[in-house]
């Protein structure tokens, strides 16, 4: 999840709320899966912060102002690494490699 520190939906109380949550989930993830398998997971769930955007910020941005872009590319970059990584281990899983 990316979310702005002006948000108006998802305040930064909430954010602090997911923090707190993801962290457990993810901690119980890389437990369970060094268990099963003795192996370590990467990070599944995470939730970025970025500074001043807005409610909807990485979907309805106005192009034209220069702050509003740019966290618009912040946006696209966090999503673009998320889906390498997952990808990734997915498709060295599927070919039998190891993750690493």
């Amino acid at each position: 999840i990316d979310n702005g520190t002006n948000d108006f939906v998802l305040t930064m109380p909430g954010v602090h709320t997911i923090q707190t949550i993801f962290a457990r989930k993810n901690e119980e993830g890389k437990m369970a899966k060094a268990e099963e398998e003795g192996k370590e997971t990467p990070t599944r769930y995470e939730i970025k912060v970025v500074e001043g955007a807005k409610h909807g910020f990485a979907v309805r941005c106005d192009m034209e102002n220069s702050e509003e872009a740019a966290q618009e590319q912040i946006a696209e970059e966090h999503a673009v690494e998320w889906f390498r990584r997952w990808f990734a281990i997915s498709g060295r899983e599927r070919d039998g490699e190891e993750s690493t």
